[in-house]
Order: structure tokens, then C-alpha cells, then sequence
């Protein structure tokens, strides 16, 4: 349907928002006078063409209909919109919030609220909604049965993760399908035994639909630029690499963001199923993710559920893997049960002894008998060539069994060979020469090494955003603390003085700028000189032993003064 303006009744409408729909649903009421606050429809419309219908409908007596016919805070009117997912009004879904700019200057991020609120709600191609009714259709809406909601509990996983299977709460047992949700991992990434889940169970099939509870969230929902995020490696090849930060979100990257060597192919150290810790970043609008100036300490944003309430999709250090011996090759329909006793064969009627009858009965038992030694016979000779077999089919399976070991355990030794090539190709890039040799004054040389790290460490269409400005000042403390310390540690420092001196570590989580108090109290005030300077505190490295910090000064004319560089537990100043 896409756009379209409603000219039905409002009762109508509101029968159309209650009614099984393929797509979610955004409402606009719309004022037709000069100076009207209006949405823009056809910029909607045009952003949610595949996740949402837009319908406008004039405010008067179609909204007051339609208001009529809904439940209580469901309206829509004036200038405003809402969301009505799929799904409203059944198994408590209720619409989205509703948005309404009183100011021409609120239009803009009210456009965006309801855009990020739109494509935050569940892929529309992973529900199963009822048969739709189109609003342009003479028919009224007719409201199908709800399928089948169960809950239950992960009892367990079958295949390489492509199954779970599922104790529903009257004990039946059914399973969840990885392609239902399209995720493109295993399920046991997913889910954790004994996970309380909920669906749409189809009797007919033991299947328990899950994808309503599915949320891949949007990139920028989930992480901010500048942070340390976790991708899995989908495709790579001697020259670029393909990288999923969440599924359905594909970024290539190219050797300058995987190694600072120019000699290295991507393929030697990147593999399809391995999960990477890369920087998100952006560079003339278009998302980039970098993982040569990464640092080991660096502090990596978690992964989201993709299903509400359960696991990250992505664990650092556990990679997609060929599957195991013990995984199995064919899939069953049904989810597993406990095998039934076999049925026993009633006893034959007595035999009643009389002349002619007698004889005729001896003589078919007689018949019997040599048919059952003619057919134990058939069945002795079958039996061995089914031993057979059998046993040559166990032998396959072992041989395909180890066979698959073996492929598991080069894969994580290939893994593990390429992470130690990652890191060391990111040692190259955080371990320059020490400046001190070209210049007399160490603080020549400390800013040279920091003008270094801002050439390599913001992109050439970054630059003119975050420009090299010298204006820093360097207080006497500062030198000695620097270069007292390892070749790699000043590396990683000066990165972290690029991000300040750019003025962007503010907004970076992964440095966790914040003041630096007169005393350990979260309530004590700043500590601040008498020129009226201001102390903080800036992350160089996290989760480490004797994580190193960097204290600095900001000037009331807003240039920033570098104080020391210390321990994390050193808060003197």
C-alpha cells in the first residue's frame, strides 16, 4: 500500500488498525490551513516503504469517528502521529507513542523519533500476522483466529544450532527453527538452556514460532561511532572482507583497516566465522569499521539480544566453528520423545481338540511352521546383511566424525594464528620510533608523536571535522610521565590524546572523561586551580592491571592543558 490517504470513515480506520496486517501501520492526522505543523508523509512513507503502511487522514469528524471506535489513548488528531504495530490490540500490543509538534523547530526531531520508533519494532517479514485486509478493498476488515500462544523452556539443541528444543509448560515438546528468525547463527548462541520463551505453536508441525519476540535493533540503536563493537566475519578474500555487526548490517573493510602492512592479504587474518573486535566509525557518511587501532584493553560494547531478554548474539572469543562430531547431519521434523514400550502380540486361541477340525488345525500349524522356518530363514539372512550394513554406515559415520573433529581443530588453530597476525599487525601501527632522537626539547618530541598518531588515527575526510590543532599546552609533569613509560603504552596514549585534543573523547564511552574531585566522593565538587581551571580524568586503557589515565586541566578560554599520566588508582594532583 505504501502512502495513502483515507477516505473512508473513521470507524473503518479504526477497524483497519485492530485487523491482521503484513505491515506495521503509521497514522498521520493532517490540518489542511496556511502554517499547519503537518508530517511530511512522502518522506515517511519513502523511509519505512518495506517495515510500514502511511495513511493521512484529515482531522475532524474521521478522527473523532475513529477515536470513538478505539480503545482509550489510541487517537490520533490535529497534527499528529502515531504507530500502530502489527499485532495492536491482540496479546496486549498496544501503538506507539503519540507525536504531535506544537513548534515548526520540533518537526524535524519528532520525524526522527517516530522513524527511529518505526524500524526499532520487529522485522514485519518474520511475523506471521492472520490473512491482511487491504483498506482499499470495498470489504470490511473480517478479525481471523489468533494462532496458538505457548510458552516453555529450552531444554536443549539439535544440529549445528539450527534447532531448540522446547518443553511447553503442559509438557508437550516442540521446536524452535533458526530460519525462522533470520538470524544467520546458531540458536545456541541465542538461547540458553533453560530460557523461558514464548510463541505461536503449530500443533501440526511441533513448531514454536518465536520471531514475535525477535529485536534486531538498528546499528546506531545499539552502538554510538567511536565505540569498540564486536562483528562476525562473513566473507573475506585477499583484498577486503565482509563484516555483520548485527544481522542483515553488512561493512566491508579493506587491508588499511585491518593492518598497517601493505604486504598483508585480509584472508590471512581474517576467516568467515570468526568473531572481531572493531572501532565503528564514520567517514563522509558512510559507516566504517577499523580494527587496526584497536587496543587490547579497550573496553568492547556489548552485543544486543536479538531475541528480547536473552543472550548477545555475539561472545568475543567465541567464533562461528565448522560443527562437531557430536553435532548431527540430518535434522529431525519432530522434536524427540521418549520411546514407547513395544506392543506385545496377543496369545493364539486355544485349540479345541475334535476329529476333522483337529486334524485341518494340526495341519495349518503344521504350514506354519515351516513358514515361519522358511521366513526366519529370509529374515536371518537379511539380518546379516543389514548387520553389515549397519556396521559399514557406523564406520562412515566415525570416519565423518573425525573427519569433522579435524576441521573443527584447524579451524580454531587457523583462528587463533590469525588473531595472534591481528594483534601483531596492530603492534606495527602502535609502536613508533621514540621522537626524543630528532629533537631537543621533549615536549617537541611528545607533540610530534601525538601529531603522528592524529595523521594515522583520523581519517583523511575526518580531517577537516577534527583538525590538528597545536594550541594545547603541556604542563611540566606531563613529558617525563609520557615517556616514562613502554613504546606501546605511549602509542596507546597518544591515541587517547588525539581523541582529547580533537575534542571528541567526550563522546567517546570507551574514555570515560569525567571530573577529577577533591576527594572519592561522587558528590565532592571539581578540583579546580586558582586561575579557575578545571582537573579531569581521561581513560587511556580498561580492564587491565594499573589501567593508565590521563589527568588534564581545561582553561576557562577553553584550551586544554595535559597534566600527567598515571595509574588508575593514582588520584593526586
Amino acid at each position: 500500500m505504501g502512502l495513502l490517504r483515507w477516505k473512508k470513515s473513521g470507524a473503518e480506520l479504526a477497524d483497519y488498525i485492530k485487523a491482521p496486517r503484513t505491515l506495521h501501520l503509521v497514522v498521520i492526522s493532517t490540518l489542511d490551513k496556511p502554517g499547519a505543523i503537518n508530517f511530511d508523509a512522502a518522506a515517511i512513507a519513502a523511509q519505512t516503504d518495506d517495515w510500514a503502511d502511511v495513511i493521512t487522514v484529515p482531522n475532524g469528524s474521521t478522527t473523532f469517528a475513529m477515536a470513538a471506535a478505539l480503545p482509550p489513548d489510541w487517537n490520533v488528531y490535529g497534527t499528529a502521529a502515531r504507530i500502530y504495530p502489527i499485532g495492536a490490540g491482540m496479546r496486549g500490543i498496544r501503538p506507539g507513542h503519540y507525536l504531535m509538534a506544537r513548534a515548526p523547530e520540533q518537526l524535524h526531531q519528532l520525524t526522527e523519533d517516530l522513524l527511529d520508533e518505526v524500524l526499532g519494532l520487529p522485522n514485519p517479514a518474520r511475523l506471521r500476522p492472520a490473512t491482511p485486509v487491504s483498506p482499499a478493498s470495498g470489504s470490511s476488515p473480517v478479525t481471523a483466529a489468533l494462532p496458538m500462544l505457548r510458552t516453555g523452556r529450552v531444554t536443549g539443541f539439535l544440529g549445528a544450532g539450527e534447532r531448540a528444543v522446547v518443553d511447553l509448560e503442559d509438557g508437550i515438546r516442540a521446536l524452535v527453527r533458526r530460519e525462522d528468525l533470520a538470524a544467520g547463527t546458531r540458536l545456541d548462541w541465542l538461547l540458553a538452556i533453560g530460557a523461558k520463551v514464548e510463541g505461536s505453536y503449530d500443533p501440526a508441525t511441533h513448531v514454536l514460532d518465536v520471531s514475535a519476540s525477535a529485536a534486531v535493533p538498528r546499528l546506531l540503536q545499539a552502538y554510538s561511532f567511536g565505540q569498540v563493537i564486536l562483528a562476525l566475519v562473513v566473507e573475506a578474500s585477499a583484498q577486503s572482507a565482509v563484516l555483520s555487526p548485527l544481522p542483515g548490517e553488512l561493512i566491508t573493510v579493506t587491508r588499511p583497516e585491518v593492518s598497517s602492512n601493505e604486504l598483508d592479504d585480509i584472508d590471512s587474518l581474517l576467516a568467515p566465522g570468526q568473531v572481531v573486535a572493531a572501532r565503528l566509525t564514520q567517514l563522509a557518511g558512510i559507516r566504517h569499521l577499523v580494527l587496526v587501532d584497536v587496543d587490547d584493553a579497550e573496553a568492547i560494547a556489548p552485543a544486543p539480544p536479538l531475541l528480547t531478554g536473552q543472550l548477545p548474539w555475539l561472545q568475543e572469543g567465541r567464533d562461528l566453528l565448522p560443527p562437531s562430531m557430536d553435532e548431527a547431519d540430518e535434522l529431525p521434523t519432530t522434536p524427540p520423545a521418549p520411546a514407547t514400550p513395544m506392543a506385545q502380540h496377543a496369545p493364539a486361541p486355544p485349540v479345541r481338540h475334535g476329529s476333522a477340525l483337529h486334524d485341518a488345525l494340526l495341519s495349518i500349524e503344521r504350514l506354519k511352521a515351516e513358514n515361519r522356518a522358511l521366513r526366519a530363514e529370509d529374515a536371518e539372512g537379511l539380518a546379516r546383511l543389514n548387520a553389515a550394513a549397519v556396521e559399514e554406515l557406523a564406520h562412515a559415520r566415525a570416519d565423518l566424525g573425525k573427519a569433522r573433529d579435524a576441521n573443527r581443530r584447524q579451524a580454531e588453530l587457523l583462528n587463533k594464528a590469525q588473531e595472534k597476525a591481528r594483534k601483531a599487525a596492530r603492534s606495527t601501527a602502535l609502536a613508533p620510533a621514540d621522537a626524543r632522537a630528532h629533537f631537543e626539547d621533549p615536549d617537541d618530541a611528545l607533540r610530534h608523536e601525538i601529531y603522528l598518531a592524529w595523521v594515522s588515527r583520523v581519517p583523511a575526510a575526518e580531517k577537516p571535522t577534527y583538525p590538528w590543532d597545536p594550541g594545547f599546552l603541556i604542563g611540566p609533569r606531563f613529558t617525563a610521565s609520557y615517556f616514562g613509560h613502554e613504546p606501546a603504552l605511549r602509542a596507546k596514549t597518544a591515541k587517547a590524546l588525539v581523541d582529547l585534543v580533537t575534542h571528541r573523547a567526550e563522546r567517546m564511552p570507551a574514555r570515560e572523561v569525567h571530573p577529577k574531585r577533591t576527594g572519592p566522593g561522587g558528590d565532592d565538587p571539581q578540583q579546580v586551580r586558582a586561575d579557575g581551571a578545571a582537573c579531569w580524568r581521561m581513560s587511556v586503557e580498561v580492564n587491565v592491571a594499573a589501567a593508565r589515565r590521563v589527568h588534564y586541566w581545561k582553561l576557562p578560554d577553553g584550551r586544554i592543558e595535559l597534566h600527567e599520566l598515571v595509574a588508575h588508582d593514582v588520584f593526586g594532583v
